[in-house]
């Protein structure tokens, strides 16, 4: 991971990758953790732990090492997401 890394930084060229963690796989919680320590930026991207809301998909989580983790709701459209803070939804206004 860390060559892939390198050689992007040389070459001025971002890296993303893609995980899914599933809690009855250790073995895929540990891969994501991996991933997500050696990134630059995490994103996660999760449910509503709430539940349902028609104004609001999910919540996405952005971290930087070293950084608190910024936080922020989505509404996924048609052809569109909309990122807001949390409790600023059309839904909660």
């Amino acid at each position: 991971m860390h060559n892939l890394q390198r050689w992007c930084r040389r070459r001025d060229a971002a890296l993303a990758t893609l995980t899914s963690r599933d809690a009855d796989d250790r073995t895929l919680c540990q891969l994501a953790a991996a991933v997500a320590g050696s990134a630059d930026l995490a994103v996660t991207v999760r449910g509503l732990s709430s539940g349902h809301c028609a104004e609001v998909t999910g919540e996405l989580e952005l971290r930087r090492p070293g950084e608190a983790a910024l936080l922020r709701q989505f509404k996924a459209e048609d052809r569109n997401v909309r990122v807001f803070a949390a409790g600023t939804s059309r839904a909660v206004l």
